[in-house]
């Protein structure tokens, strides 16, 4: 991936989300829209392969993401929900570049097709009630949504479970004035590989070597796992958000190859905004993983993020996260934490451009990563 190939494309996204800006109009109301998402992140990086100028190891990868949107127009015309209809239908692929060092120190990349948010929403009678069906961002959690500008800050649920959307029935309504429900019954990350991977990408500066593209699909093969997860907590419009999760499942372990592991989990959240300047998180879920292999682990997470913005186009932000699993019958306890900072300047509504750091240590295999890198996201279309 040549750099002036990377500056051209990056050229283009901001010319058009620039001038997509100013020509806004009042025409009738639109029921598709179409968006187009393009990320750039490289920079130093210092792993157990030593030091480097290398694309982003860690997410948010390098990738292009293509997003329809489709509204019910009859629906939106009738102004009304008798009782249950289709709202709208969501189409979301990417295209992500990751690329890694292996023992040997050979550069190896691949290109994976992944399939992100997609689903049919129903809208309701009922104010503030709403179903999907599809695969969507699970309600674990403050699981921040596909950001549009794609934040850099740690996702504790994708460290713990491995993955932070799924495919299933989602279900969301309040229960008072002051209290909303969700409930999922996923898959347990049955979606959660690439559908189609090109790999084999190999260059080696040393030897030379150049290898063909090899292009695969995914390897779906549902081993009887499944995710239940719910939120009771304040509607998002709060000023102070307040949550309680319990999720219980039986899924495909994250720290033991080839393993299947029953889960449960109960915890907190609490979300604090005030005005558009401060936005503070803090998170803590507890519980119990059964390893078939291992025996049973005590699991802990923990996450703290603050956000400052100041006037209209910085935004600094910090976040800690520990992920922490302790043997109950002898075996080797696992456990890693991460920091990570980020300076973002605003050039528009669909574009950021931001500084970013951070600093992870897994501490049972004795092994650190850190990094500074500069990261471009850019945006084409409009957004529902």
């Amino acid at each position: 991936m040549k750099l002036q190939t990377l500056f051209f494309i990056a050229a283009c996204f901001v010319g058009s989300s620039l001038s997509a800006q100013s020509s806004i109009k009042l025409n009738k109301q639109k029921t598709t829209f179409f968006y187009g998402q393009l990320n750039l992140h490289g920079g130093f990086v210092n792993d157990i392969n030593g030091d480097r100028w290398d694309f982003a190891t860690r997410s948010p990868k390098n990738q292009v993401n293509f997003q329809i949107v489709k509204k019910n127009q009859r629906n939106m015309q009738r102004g009304y929900t008798k009782l249950i209809a289709v709202d709208s239908w969501r189409f979301r692929i990417g295209l992500e570049y990751d690329s890694q060092v292996d023992l040997l120190g050979v550069k190896r990349s691949s290109i994976d097709f992944k399939l992100q948010q997609t689903y049919v929403k129903f809208k309701t009678k009922w104010d503030r009630t709403s179903l999907i069906v599809g695969n969507n961002s699970i309600p674990y959690g403050h699981n921040p949504k596909i950001d549009p500008v794609v934040s850099f800050m740690i996702n504790p649920i994708k460290m713990d479970l491995g993955f932070a959307q799924d495919i299933g029935v989602f279900y969301k309504t309040p229960i008072s004035k002051n209290l909303d429900i969700e409930i999922a019954l996923t898959s347990g990350g049955f979606l959660s590989k690439p559908v189609l991977v090109c790999n084999n990408l190999v260059v080696n500066d040393e030897s030379q070597i150049d290898v063909a593209p090899v292009f695969k699909f995914g390897q779906y093969n549902y081993q009887g796992t499944w995710l239940v997860t719910s939120r009771i907590g304040s509607p998002t419009y709060k000023r102070n958000e307040i949550g309680l999760n319990m999720v219980a499942g039986h899924l495909t372990s994250t720290a033991i190859a080839k393993d299947i592991s029953h889960i449960y989990r109960i915890g907190a959240d609490w979300v604090f905004k005030y005005s558009e300047r401060i936005k503070l998180v803090n998170q803590v879920i507890i519980g119990e993983t059964t390893s078939a292999s291992m025996g049973k682990f005590i699991s802990t997470n923990i996450m703290n993020s603050l956000d400052l913005y100041s006037g209209k186009n910085w935004i600094l932000s910090a976040s800690h996260s520990i992920n922490s699993l302790k043997a109950q019958e002898g075996q080797q306890d696992l456990y890693n934490w991460s920091v990570a900072g980020s300076l973002t300047y605003v050039v528009s509504p669909h574009t950021r451009i931001r500084l970013n750091s951070f600093y992870t240590r897994v501490v049972d295999a004795n092994e650190k990563q850190c990094g500074v890198m500069l990261q471009f996201v850019s945006g084409i279309g409009k957004r529902p």
